[in-house]
């Protein structure tokens, strides 16, 4: 469940820079109780025509997903996301048609219920960061979270005060804006997608983040959970690429995702491996 979620937010993260002629680096930090929450990165990134180069130049702690020496390469004429390995030199497709069968896949194994939702914007003036003039939001959210997969149930109280300094005076904005208004991903699971609907909202014409700070308590059973995460761009520019820039080298092999559907099979084939390679979420 927690890599579908991991996969799904940076989807859409990507999915909102996928049509700028835009060149920038970010530094992410985050920190928490357990040492998977702990991270620091550097990526920089490439966008032009509908494509997005994400490489990772830095990871602390790297995994399958976030691999130093390797990139992700969002493809907008296949509709595709790469995870490429340049080390090995091979990669992995995600197309995002798969992401919308995954989401019906757990729809059948896993029960999410949202209560009480509450989404608060307050705005706190107005910054410069890297040239830019910024509206500076803050966003605090409140819910609880039931859910069931299979005999297994767990509840949990969620507060998130999200940061935001954001401004619509970067180059390419209303491309991005427009294409991210346009995108209609959603993860199959009507309370949760209500929820994004109602932040989405908060965050309406802030603008590009140039700059977020995003404290989560996480409350369970008495304990709580606290995790921070920073995201600042440290430059930002205009640039043309060519067309090979967002190709994969032909040598390259491709690999199968582990936890994925490869699509071999008859159709109920097809169902009972799906539900079998789910349940590990």
């Amino acid at each position: 469940m927690k890599k579908f979620v991991l996969l799904f937010v940076m989807v859409c993260v990507m999915a909102s820079f996928s049509f700028a002629g835009i060149e920038w680096t970010m530094n992410m930090t985050s920190t928490g109780k357990a040492k998977q929450q702990n991270n620091e990165m550097v990526i920089h990134l490439y966008a032009q025509g509908g494509n997005v180069k994400q490489v990772f130049e830095q990871v602390k702690n790297k995994t399958d997903l976030f691999l130093q020496g390797g990139y992700w390469l969002y493809k907008a004429d296949d509709d595709n996301i790469y995870i490429v390995n340049d080390k090995d030199k091979s990669y992995m497709v995600l197309p995002m048609d798969m992401l919308l069968q995954m989401t019906g896949a757990m729809g059948q194994l896993v029960k999410i219920e949202i209560n009480n939702p509450s989404v608060k914007a307050e705005a706190l003036g107005e910054e410069t960061l890297l040239g830019y003039p910024c509206e500076h939001v803050k966003i605090v959210s409140d819910y609880s979270m039931k859910m069931k997969m299979l005999f297994i149930k767990s509840s949990s109280n969620i507060h998130m005060e999200n940061e935001i300094w954001a401004s619509t005076k970067v180059p390419g904005f209303k491309e991005i804006h427009l294409a991210f208004l346009n995108k209609n991903y959603k993860t199959g699971f009507e309370d949760l997608d209500a929820l994004i609907q109602k932040e989405m909202k908060a965050h309406k014409n802030l603008g590009i983040p140039l700059k977020t700070v995003t404290r989560t308590v996480t409350e369970v059973k008495g304990k709580t959970d606290e995790t921070l995460s920073n995201t600042v761009v440290t430059k930002i520019e205009t640039k043309n690429f060519p067309e090979s820039f967002f190709e994969i080298p032909s040598s390259y092999k491709r690999q199968e995702m582990k936890g994925i559907p490869s699509g071999e099979g008859g159709d109920e084939e097809k169902s009972e491996k799906k539900k079998k390679k789910f349940g590990i979420f």
